[in-house]
Order: C-alpha cells, then sequence, then structure tokens
C-alpha cells in the first residue's frame, strides 16, 4: 500500500467533505498530514491494525468530531483560489529573478 497521499481524488473529496479519515500512513511524509490532527493512521500498515482503527473511530463520538474539524481545516490548503494565488506568487518570484 503507498499510503495516504495528495494525489487520491478520494482522499482529498474526504477532507473537503469534512469527514473523519482512518488510512495507512504515507510513504512519503507529507507535512500537511498530520497523524491525530486531520486524519489518523494505525502505527503498522497491517489490516487488522487499521480495522481496529476504523472501529476505534466509529465508535467514538469526539474523535469523529476533532478528525472532521482537522479535514475541513486541511481541505482549505486544496481549494483553488489558494493554489492559484501561490502558483501566481511562485512564477513571479520566478519572473524576478530572470
Amino acid at each position: 500500500a503507498s499510503g495516504a497521499s495528495d494525489r487520491r481524488g478520494s482522499l482529498l473529496a474526504a477532507l473537503a467533505h469534512g469527514k473523519p479519515i482512518d488510512t495507512t500512513r504515507p510513504l512519503i511524509p507529507i507535512p500537511l498530514f498530520r497523524n491525530g490532527a486531520n486524519m489518523l493512521w494505525p502505527g503498522t500498515n497491517k489490516s487488522e491494525a487499521l480495522a481496529e482503527l476504523t472501529l476505534e473511530v466509529l465508535q467514538n463520538n469526539r474523535l469523529r468530531q476533532e478528525l472532521s474539524r482537522g479535514a475541513l481545516d486541511l481541505a482549505n490548503r486544496f481549494a483553488w483560489p489558494l493554489i492559484a494565488r501561490e502558483t501566481v506568487a511562485c512564477f513571479q518570484k520566478e519572473l524576478k529573478k530572470a
């Protein structure tokens, strides 16, 4: 398993809708993905550990609410207006170098 990735449309859709996410640890660390804050992954990528974690999320209302808030906050980092501003800023920076 490749773990959580910002290239996964299904993950980004879950974030945009504020859904609590339990998944596997990203193979390549993504600083925006914070275990326990905006998603949750077990200590191991074994299916049993993920199943136990899913059950914990389903049974813990407070945890689901915290993960939902974290997901919505993280979703803002993937919003098109922010992406557009950052892209323009990147090009402007490069143009100044030229």
